[in-house]
């Protein structure tokens, strides 16, 4: 099969560092769209960004040269560990995009949108990222990637076959929510609201209710070159819909992981992002005691005054996940420090309430498990 570099059949476009003053309107010439908008539409399983939260008017663009976008741009994050969260989008319109964002314009006699766009969302961009403290794309490094160029009609095939597979994941994507929404209804029910405590739940901090000789803690710094059959490290990318991404795990040696002792972690304890996609929490799963941590991911240890399922929930929680969006600092590089995390509010009910709650979570959880598998092929598929 022939193949082509991406550089031949689609034309790179880094986004623009608009002034803050020229941003946040409501209305203008132009949706201008951040990384932020590529990712809601990715979680929500759609593939165009038809309109953006703010707009840029025209008169604005020649002050940095910028040009808009041509609707049916592929467009991805290029900074940053948004890049490993693998969000694409296509435009739906003729758009402008920030300096965090790159755009791909298609060929179009030479490439399908659509074909382009699977391809691109299959393609782990983090691997081609410079190797400095902010990872980052570079057009010149995109350019030279090759891809198998069919003829049009076999493009256009494929990308009919990916969307049907895409829509029945959506399905998927939609029936996994409602079982989380009906797990945070049941916390909701049997505990209230985290934030206004209406049932007057004794309520301490998240540092004084880990586990004895344990504190919420960050892991390794630099975890050095990859190591096959070394310890197997967690990052913000590897957590998602809750769980630890098992496969998506990188390692290093046990030299480095033996030097952060204090950030190994354990069957049922959680680790939560701090950075990035801060609030993202899962429970870690007994394949994976005795792995570690990145510096932007935190272990918390479940101490003798709240089981891991309930505090996993109330985390999860919109009034608590609330209450961590708002310590949050930076926009750009998003993050909450583990001075405030420690700080967090948490309600202590009576240890057989919240063991009538893991009872009904986990009936809750087995189904979850069996559409998890469902979707786990669809994916492969």
């Amino acid at each position: 099969m022939r193949t082509a570099k991406l550089g031949e059949i689609a034309a790179f476009q880094a986004g623009y560092g608009f002034p803050k003053k020229h941003q946040g309107l409501e209305e203008g010439d132009y949706p201008f769209a951040k990384v932020g908008d590529i990712s809601m539409v990715a979680r929500k399983g759609d593939q165009v960004i038809s309109s953006a939260r703010n707009y840029i008017n025209s008169e604005t663009l020649p002050l940095i040269r910028a040009k808009p976008l041509p609707a049916g741009s592929i467009v991805f994050a290029k900074i940053g560990e948004a890049i490993r969260q693998n969000f694409r989008a296509i435009t739906g319109c003729s758009m402008l995009i920030d300096n965090n964002t790159m755009g791909m314009i298609p060929n179009p006699d030479l490439v399908d949108t659509k074909y382009l766009f699977y391809f691109m969302r299959q393609l782990d961009l983090y691997q081609f990222t410079s190797a400095t403290a902010v990872p980052a794309l570079r057009k010149s490094r995109l350019e030279k990637l090759e891809i198998p160029l069919p003829p049009m009609g076999e493009q256009r095939r494929i990308a009919a076959i990916l969307d049907k597979a895409d829509a029945l994941r959506a399905q998927r994507r939609a029936a996994l929510a409602k079982l989380d929404t009906l797990l945070q209804a049941t916390f909701l029910h049997m505990f209230g609201d985290p934030v206004t405590n209406p049932m007057g739940w004794e309520v301490k901090e998240l540092r004084d209710i880990v586990k004895e000789g344990t504190i919420v803690t960050y892991g390794i710094v630099q975890a050095g070159p990859q190591v096959d059959d070394g310890i197997p490290y967690i990052k913000t990318g590897n957590i998602k819909n809750g769980q630890i991404m098992f496969d998506e795990l990188s390692r290093t040696s046990p030299e480095i992981a033996a030097k952060f002792e204090r950030s190994t972690v354990h069957e049922d304890e959680l680790v939560m992002s701090i950075r990035a996609t801060v609030g993202t929490i899962a429970k870690v799963p007994k394949s994976l005691d005795g792995a570690n941590l990145t510096q932007g991911t935190a272990r918390i240890s479940p101490g003798k005054q709240t089981l891991s399922e309930y505090l996993l929930w109330h985390i999860r929680s919109v009034g608590s996940q609330h209450w961590l969006q708002r310590q949050v600092k930076g926009a750009t590089f998003r993050e909450i420090t583990l001075t405030r995390l420690r700080t967090m509010p948490i309600m202590i009910p009576l240890l057989p309430i919240q063991e009538k709650f893991v009872s009904r979570a986990g009936n809750i959880r087995m189904q979850k498990d069996k559409m998890d598998e469902a979707y786990g092929k669809l994916d492969n598929l």
